[in-house]
């Protein structure tokens, strides 16, 4: 379990969760933060993971919700 030093106690995962999702609303799973640079799939490891709009990069270029599918 990571390390909360503002707290200065461990988080839990619902927090880590949240806190992702919030940062990363695009690519909950991976956590591709909008702001990033603007990148491409073969610039980043992941493949096949959830996409949900708007999708500021581009992954998910066929619409169906799963970004860098090939």
């Amino acid at each position: 379990m990571p390390w909360d030093f503002r707290r200065g106690k461990k988080t839990t995962q619902a927090t880590n969760t949240r806190s992702q999702t919030q940062q990363c609303p695009s690519y909950p799973d991976i956590c591709v933060p909008p702001n990033s640079a603007d990148l491409n799939c073969p610039d980043i490891p992941y493949r096949r993971f959830k996409v949900v709009p708007p999708d500021p990069h581009g992954f998910d270029r066929d619409g169906d919700g799963v970004g860098c599918e090939r």
